[in-house]
């Protein structure tokens, strides 16, 4: 990293911060800091005294545990938003529906939690036990968490999870779903070659086509991660980008490679930012920020869907034209010309091959025939030759 860089001083306003969180907690703690205490703030699990007893009201301890595992790198900041949605509806059920005081961690009770999980399908229309299921991790999340410290005996701990392996056992499987699978909406090549022909006249809008365009060239790059580009990313010669994902907040173990069509779209874009390369954010934002990058990238990506929506009506696309859209339509076509699903997993910045073979799995299972074909025929033509019956 070059001293004076934007990348070096992004590093050292994250590094700022950081060291301002933990001065602000060491200066919280009440008492005798010991070396545990200090520990516990260090790894970013630490709760002062007062918010660590049974008194604590259950949602709030609930919201802060939440805070603390996002924190401490437990998960993003997208699943952090969520859990706090689910949160959010816990805490409305008890004052809208219950009309009642929050209920304390130390008055917390299987049936309590039960009446909230009924409520859900109830009153809040859930239409599955998976849907009304994650709504209450981040409750069983602070239900373990307060085990963990104290707070909850084992007894009081193991009779509030119980109910969790019980609630998540009662699955009914479906060999013949009612509702069929949904299934992944990307464009032909002919479609993707009639929107690179296509030329509007509003500049704003042919600047989101070529957004869209960049991200298919780029292996399906997500939009969140074209927000965040930056010219220090891009390898022009190499025709590649190595930065960390916004999503996943890791930097893939390959580099993502660029079609030569993509240079063409940099060009343009070229002398608009000198430090990120759609213009989407000024030189100088803090990318350390994540609740401002959060509500920037909602704010930018439904812009550039509700214009990109009214570009495939005209072209008569059968579905709404999303950024997403893009992601798909490299994985179908790449799957569609042969490329293994390693590879693919690996381009596309997928945690885990799992994350692919679950979204394109129909796809997949449709070209084992031809991959079969292809196999034995390439076996046969090499002099090897079936046995007569």
């Amino acid at each position: 990293m070059r001293k004076g860089s934007e990348q070096y001083a992004d590093t050292n306003r994250q590094i700022r911060a950081l060291r301002k969180d933990i001065e602000v907690r060491f200066r919280a703690v009440e008492g005798i800091l010991t070396s545990d205490i200090a520990d516990q703030i260090l790894s970013g699990t630490y709760i002062p005294e007062n918010q660590r007893t049974r008194d604590t009201a259950f949602v709030s301890y609930a919201r802060m545990v939440n805070r603390l595992l996002y924190e401490n790198g437990h998960f993003g900041h997208n699943t952090m938003v969520n859990k706090e949605c689910c949160i959010r509806a816990f805490e409305k059920y008890e004052s809208e529906v219950l009309r009642s005081a929050p209920v304390t961690l130390g008055r917390l009770t299987q049936d309590y939690l039960q009446k909230y999980y009924s409520y859900r399908f109830s009153g809040r229309g859930n239409k599955s036990i998976e849907t009304a299921g994650k709504a209450m991790i981040p409750l069983f999340a602070a239900i373990t968490y307060a085990f963990n410290h104290g707070i909850l005996s084992r007894e009081e701990a193991w009779t509030l999870l119980e109910y969790k392996e019980n609630m998540f056992c009662r699955r009914n499987t479906r060999y013949l779903p009612e509702v069929p699978e949904k299934s992944v909406q990307y464009l032909t090549l002919e479609q993707l070659k009639q929107l690179e022909g296509f030329r509007p006249g509003n500049a704003r809008t042919r600047d989101f086509i070529e957004i869209f365009l960049f991200c298919f060239y780029c292996c399906g790059m997500r939009i969140s991660d074209a927000i965040t580009l930056e010219w220090a990313n891009v390898d022009e010669e190499n025709l590649r980008i190595i930065k960390r994902q916004v999503k996943t907040r890791l930097t893939p173990r390959v580099p993502i490679y660029m079609h030569p069509a993509a240079l063409a779209i940099l060009d343009r874009w070229r002398g608009r930012n000198r430090r990120f390369v759609f213009n989407f954010l000024e030189a100088g934002f803090d990318l350390s920020d994540e609740e401002a990058l959060y509500r920037r990238r909602i704010s930018v990506t439904r812009t550039v869907n509700t214009s990109l929506k009214r570009v495939g009506e005209k072209l008569g696309f059968p579905f709404p034209l999303t950024t997403h859209k893009q992601r798909h339509t490299f994985a179908v076509l790449a799957i569609n010309n042969g490329m293994p699903i390693y590879t693919l997993s690996a381009l596309m910045g997928h945690s885990t091959i799992k994350t692919t073979e679950k979204v394109y799995a129909r796809l997949l299972d449709s070209k084992v025939k031809a991959d079969y074909d292809e196999c034995m025929g390439k076996i046969f033509e090499g002099g090897c030759s079936p046995r007569p019956r």
